[in-house]
């Protein structure tokens, strides 16, 4: 037993001391790579500015030994300020993770497996504001050390970068605060939506304008104008057309203005050897059109034009607003030579517009007019700068620029041509070199004009295509280059574009009107077409009168989608006004229709002024549509339903016509039954039905989509067969009558032995069941008495009551029953001739002649008389006096006897 405790101890130990054995030299092996350090090598770093969220982004490739890395740390450079991050991914190529790192105060600190080995990547992250030109960002650790150049984001002291505006800016628009647009009021109520500042009461019944000039909400000027800003005016009214209902007038008026400090500006142009004759005399003209453009800003003082006229020399008129000045420098002083010296004249415009004696210059720009085909340039200036080309100059036609230089030894007579015999012409001052090195030395100047605040049109006068490249780049954006035919004819169209951006508050702007809720706008076909609006003009003289300024409405454009109206190309300066006018309706024929309802006549309507997406509010004004109501009645022709054959309830339909377009023609069956006062009283009116198909209601319009009153009728739903239905306008009411069917109407004459006719005698009619027909009549004047609606049967007429004087007459026996032709009439008495005669009573009438007669009068029934009938009871009372007196005498001599 002990023997075998023993030995199972000894092979437990030996099997501990084996697994020891095996686990202690990979611990040996671990621990000394952990203490053992490795370099970090730097393969690669990139940069990448992001310009949508304005930050740079470091790609730091690096690779490893096996190793432990934990003491090292990266060092960035302060030129870039990166943010702290604890938690930076650290990826093989496989972009697998296998470590990460923390970034601290511009400090990187690695963890990473010891045991790996390898090349891997991170990525830093830094705001990419205030870079100046030339920095370089410094990456370092103890094993390596690198620079790499920063992208620029902004510019020493004079060197700003230009800022390309997001569309053909005015030119002094950047200066002066973007004026704000106006929230107006508006109520939503039960009467509708509306300005909660409107006219109403002034304006008309059916419009609500706003109440201009009457409100603390918006500013106004003189002709209460909602003024914005003094840059912007605008007004937006409707009006009732009278005598068309429902139409309306809509007219939005906008008045611009002009900035209030002056502008400089140079025409820089290019009089080379072929400026002359045709040419010259466009190139006068054109001129002549654009100071004739700028005219009133010329005489208020607020525009300075100079001119420099340039070929291989520089010939300069000073600034001035004198017309006649610059027309004379153009047609005398300046002279056409050989050379292009794009460079030249573009510095003397500079010098030019530095030397200007103008108190508090708002811009200065120069206007280029030329072909672009430099052929001369400047030396650089010594240790100027040779700077990358970072977008600065935009490749054309397969022309670029590398870098660029913006100093030049302007005062040295040495220049650069590429033209071979202007360097044997002058050999000791010019410098045989290439025509894309002298435009990449001209185009530096011009990115020096513009990284200095000038602004910079360009005019290209049919160029080739390294002109053009040229006179692109000479432009301070794509959208200040207007190209033109080669003998110059379209510049003064092309000074016009310039013309229009030097002082208007309104340059390029655009009005978008959308429709309103239920508002259709009026065409006069499929399109809306100049001949549904109405576009005018105008400008305000020194009287003070608006006169017709056509030329405005040059560049305007006018169109329609789905509804919405926009105006485009709106250039409009002081005492310059643009009106626009349409019609409108309400869209009365849907469903969605609410009678007297304020509808607003647009959606948001708002002006764009330079169209920099800055809009301005309108205010919208309202208008609404009167509604009608419809009077239901129905009539029965059944002798107050004699024969019970009404039923308790009817229904209709109401129709209605002319519809313009997909709109309900007919309502759901409507019920109608009698008044609970008066059964004979069966009416309606109706305001609103529910269409069919349909199962909310709609309210009745009073016209149309075209201003046309609506027509409704109704219709009685399965008349009953016992009826004939008809339906009738008649006293502004819609009348449904039942006639019913199979009748006679039964008329007599009531009158005397002579013939004559009796007034006012009156009679019933009765069934064969003795029940009364219709109501009691009387003879009129002309002794007439009529019993309406009669259906076949027999019937009893009775005499109510003679007139006094005259003998009663009995019952007369009546039977109605068709003839051959299907026609009711009175077969019974047989040849009745419709007249009923009463005999006067006499003192010699004897009893045998008092017997009532009528013209073929039929046999007593012998029935006895009904209640209501007039007997002659007085015969019976004198019988009975008679009897009892003889009685009495009877008993008193009976008596006597005994």
């Amino acid at each position: 037993m002990k023997k075998t405790q023993l030995r199972s101890a000894t092979i437990f130990s030996m099997f501990l001391l084996m697994i020891m054995q095996l686990i202690l030299p990979i611990q040996g092996i671990a621990q000394e790579i952990d203490n053992q350090e490795t370099k970090i090598e730097l393969n690669d770093v990139q940069i990448d500015p992001d310009n949508e969220t304005n930050q740079v982004s470091a790609h730091i490739y690096l690779a490893k030994q096996v190793g432990d890395v934990s003491d090292q740390v990266i060092s960035f450079s302060n030129d870039l300020v990166f943010p702290d991050n604890e938690a930076i991914p650290l990826t093989d190529k496989q972009n697998q993770m296998i470590g990460s790192a923390v970034l601290k105060s511009n400090v990187l600190q690695l963890t990473i497996a010891s045991t790996y080995q390898g090349e891997f990547q991170l990525t830093v992250n830094a705001p990419a504001e205030n870079i100046l030109p030339d920095t370089y960002l410094s990456i370092s650790s103890p094993d390596f050390s690198k620079k790499v150049l920063l992208p620029t984001t902004t510019a020493l002291e004079n060197e700003q970068l230009p800022v390309e505006p997001q569309a053909d800016l005015p030119l002094p628009y950047a200066l002066f605060p973007q004026p704000e647009t106006i929230d107006f009021s508006y109520n939503t109520d039960a009467s509708g939506n509306y300005l909660t500042n409107n006219d109403q009461g002034h304006s008309g019944t059916n419009t609500l304008n706003y109440a201009y000039g009457q409100t603390s909400e918006a500013v106004f000027d003189d002709e209460n104008y909602v003024n914005y800003n003094n840059e912007a005016y605008v007004k937006k009214t409707v009006k009732e057309v009278a005598g068309k209902q429902g139409l309306f007038d809509v007219t939005l008026d906008v008045k611009g203005n002009e900035y209030p400090n002056p502008i400089d500006l140079v025409l820089a142009i290019d009089y080379s050897s072929t400026m002359k004759g045709q040419k010259l005399e466009n190139t006068i003209d054109g001129v002549e059109e654009f100071l004739e453009q700028i005219d009133h800003a010329l005489v208020a003082d607020k525009v300075h034009v100079g001119i420099v006229a340039y070929n291989r020399d520089a010939y300069v008129q000073p600034l001035t607003n004198n017309t006649e000045e610059l027309i004379d420098f153009l047609e005398d002083t300046s002279k056409s030579h050989s050379g292009t010296f794009i460079q030249k004249g573009l510095i003397a415009a500079k010098d030019l517009l530095d030397n200007s004696t103008t108190p508090n210059v708002q811009k200065k720009i120069i206007v280029h007019i030329g072909d672009g085909s430099s052929n001369r340039a400047y030396f650089p200036a010594e240790n100027a700068t040779e700077y990358t080309n970072d977008g600065q100059i935009t490749p054309y036609n397969g022309f670029k620029a590398e870098t660029y230089y913006r100093d030049f030894a302007t005062d040295s007579p040495l220049y650069y041509t590429s033209n071979t015999s202007t360097v044997e012409a002058d050999p000791d001052n010019a410098t045989l070199t290439s025509a894309k090195e002298i435009a990449n030395l001209t185009l530096g100047t011009a990115v020096d004009l513009k990284l200095n605040n000038y602004d910079l049109y360009s005019i290209g006068v049919a160029p080739s295509e390294r002109g053009e490249y040229i006179d692109k780049n000479i432009a301070s954006s794509e959208a200040k280059y207007v190209p033109i035919d080669e003998d110059l004819a379209e510049l003064g169209d092309a000074l016009g574009t310039v013309a229009t951006k030097v002082d208007r508050t309104i340059m390029n702007g655009t009005i978008q009107d959308p429709m309103g809720e239920q508002i259709i706008l009026q065409k006069s076909g499929p399109e809306f077409s100049s001949a549904d609006y109405s576009l005018k003009s105008y400008r305000k003289v020194s009287t003070g009168v608006w006169v017709d300024a056509p030329n405005l409405l040059d560049k305007v454009a006018v169109s329609e989608n789905n509804g919405q109206l926009t105006l485009s190309g709106l250039y409009l300066g002081t005492d310059e006004r643009l009106t626009f006018a349409y019609q409108i309706r309400i869209d009365t024929e849907s469903s969605a229709f609410i009678p007297e309802h304020w509808y607003l006549a647009n959606g948001r309507t708002t002006l764009d002024p330079i169209s920099t997406n800055n809009l301005l509010d309108f205010p919208i004004p309202s208008v609404k549509a009167p509604g009608t109501k419809v009077l239901i009645e129905k009539n029965w022709l059944d002798n107050n339903d004699s024969l019970g054959l009404r039923p308790n309830a009817i229904s209709f339909v109401l129709k209605r016509t002319t519809v313009t377009g997909n709109a309900w023609q007919e309502s759901q069956p409507i019920l109608l039954s009698p008044s609970k006062q008066d059964v004979d009283q069966w009416q309606t009116e109706l305001d609103s039905i529910i269409p069919k198909n349909e199962t909310s209601a709609v309210a009745l319009a009073a016209f149309n989509n075209r201003g046309e009153d609506f027509n409704y009728s109704a219709t009685e739903v399965a008349v009953d067969p016992n009826y004939t239905g008809t339906s009738e306008i008649k006293d502004g009411k819609i009348v449904l009558t039942n006639t019913l069917n199979n009748t006679m109407d039964l008329t007599f004459k009531k009158v005397d032995e002579q013939d004559q006719p009796l007034e006012g005698v009156r009679f019933k009619l009765l069934d064969n069941q003795g029940q009364q027909i219709g109501d009691i009549q009387t003879s009129d004047e002309n002794g007439q008495v009529s019993f309406t609606q009669l259906r076949e049967g027999n019937y009893q007429l009775v005499e109510i009551e003679p007139l006094a004087g005259y003998q009663p007459i009995e019952p007369i026996q009546l039977t109605i029953e068709p003839n051959s032709h299907g026609e009711l009439i009175v077969t019974s008495p047989e040849n009745w001739i419709y007249k009923v005669v009463n005999k006067k009573i006499t003192d010699t009438t004897s009893s045998s002649e008092n017997k009532p007669t009528t013209e073929n009068k039929p046999t007593s029934t012998g029935q006895i008389p009904k209640a209501g009938e007039h007997v002659q009871s007085w015969l019976l009372i004198i019988g009975v006096i008679l009897i009892s007196i003889t009685g009495i005498l009877y008993y008193k001599n009976k008596r006597r006897q005994l």
